[in-house]
């Protein structure tokens, strides 16, 4: 879906579709803020040692497929507040990259580790990106709006493409 490019106050104040649809809708949304990077990276927001492996393997079935179509790069971005952000400590498993290497095995996966405010953090590295993919656990856009929701922030500020994969939790 397109976006009109309120901002988070005015699409707060006139009831955005997008985000409403982001933060409610049971299948992946796509929201167009920008033109995005065509060749640019896919960019996944991975929380850091937050993230569960079904959150994870959410995320990795819309982005990988994505990849492969357009023939981007697929970056895993690792994000923490803290600094602790690891690949190596993610619930990202090598075995579950090893699954998605062998199901696409033309799609180069890059891994960076983000610190700082999760949807700061993000915007950056989406910042050339043709796609940025975060998940969402609220339902409902107050919920979102009152906990500080990672995807909302990048929703309305990221300079390309977003999709976001709602997560069961």
């Amino acid at each position: 879906m397109g976006s009109r490019g309120l901002g988070e106050v005015g699409g707060l104040l006139l009831g955005s579709v997008g985000a409403r649809l982001g933060t409610e809708a049971a299948c992946p949304v796509v929201v167009v803020r920008g033109p995005g990077t065509p060749r640019g990276p896919v960019v996944v927001g991975i929380a850091g040692h937050i993230a569960g492996h079904g959150e994870s393997e959410a995320l990795l079935a819309f982005a990988f497929p994505y990849a492969a179509r357009t023939a981007n790069a697929l970056t895993l971005a690792h994000v923490s507040a803290d600094g602790s952000a690891d690949p190596s400590r993610s619930a990202l498993t090598e075995r579950t990259l090893a699954l998605w290497r062998e199901r696409l095995p033309a799609v180069t996966i890059v891994q960076e580790s983000l610190t700082g405010h999760p949807g700061k953090a993000l915007m950056r590295a989406a910042s050339q990106a043709s796609l940025l993919v975060v998940g969402s656990h609220h339902r409902h856009e107050l919920s979102a709006l009152m906990h500080g929701s990672v995807s909302q922030a990048v929703l309305h500020h990221a300079a390309c493409p977003v999709a976001i994969i709602q997560q069961t939790s």
